[in-house]
């Protein structure tokens, strides 16, 4: 449901081109589309909604969500390219702040080359996760009520600010 509301959202804007499963070919965890902004920048998008996920401790209920989640979705980020993350959340809470903490909390878990959190995690290695993470260009977290862009101040090729204005207008 989550990705037809994003599929939705993209074509309402006639400037916004959109290919679903790009990559299916490639048998491998892949991004949901490719949208295409202007016709010239292209830019994989994975959509997830937030699950329940078991207590860790160290962080607070959303922020886990957030990081089981970046955690699991990682991998189908796309090297060399722009790619964006959107979240659909049934509840508010994820603020810039919260997003910024999370991400700070799992760097530091993988500059500390903490492999165990990683593998339960779903990662195979700290180290994979920093390559993977700085391929995301942003990640947007979706309610009914607003949306939160957040981008990626370490991205290898950032969002364009155009593209990133569309967003910062959607909701459920």
């Amino acid at each position: 449901m989550a990705e037809l509301c994003v599929a939705r959202l993209l074509l309402s804007d006639r400037r916004v081109e959109l290919e679903y499963e790009p990559l299916q070919a490639t048998k491998k965890r892949s991004p949901d589309f490719l949208a295409r902004f202007r016709l010239s920048t292209p830019c994989y998008i994975e959509v997830t909604r937030l699950r329940s996920v078991p207590s860790h401790g160290a962080l607070d209920v959303v922020s886990q969500k957030l990081a089981a989640m970046l955690c699991d979705k990682c991998g189908q980020l796309q090297a060399n390219q722009r790619n964006l993350l959107v979240v659909a959340a049934a509840t508010p809470g994820y603020s810039l702040e919260r997003i910024a903490a999370t991400l700070r909390f799992l760097k530091q878990r993988a500059d500390a080359k903490d492999e165990v959190f990683f593998v339960q995690r779903g990662v195979a290695s700290a180290k994979l996760f920093l390559n993977q993470i700085d391929a995301l260009s942003a990640l947007l977290v979706v309610t009914v009520e607003h949306a939160t862009l957040w981008p990626n101040p370490n991205a290898r090729r950032p969002l364009s600010p155009a593209f990133a204005t569309l967003l910062a207008d959607w909701r459920l």
